[in-house]
């Protein structure tokens, strides 16, 4: 991980404890902000964009091995 990947997953590691805590002790009502992402419904992008397309691989090389049925 390079210097730069590595303060982008810094920042946003502490941002999930500072608003796990948020959550934990109720301030999160105070932040405008958090409150709108939070109770956001809009259409997320990993729906039908790039996860939605993506096809589901199963066998010997990828993580699930399903048994042949007799």
């Amino acid at each position: 991980m390079d210097s730069k990947s590595f303060k982008e997953f810094k920042k946003r590691a502490q941002h999930s404890v500072k608003v796990q805590k948020m959550l934990r002790d109720g301030t999160f009502w105070d932040n405008k902000t958090l409150v709108d992402e939070l109770m956001d419904d809009s259409y997320l992008d990993e729906e039908g964009g790039y996860f939605g397309k993506k096809k589901i691989r199963i066998g010997d090389k990828y993580q699930a091995v399903i048994p042949k049925q007799l």
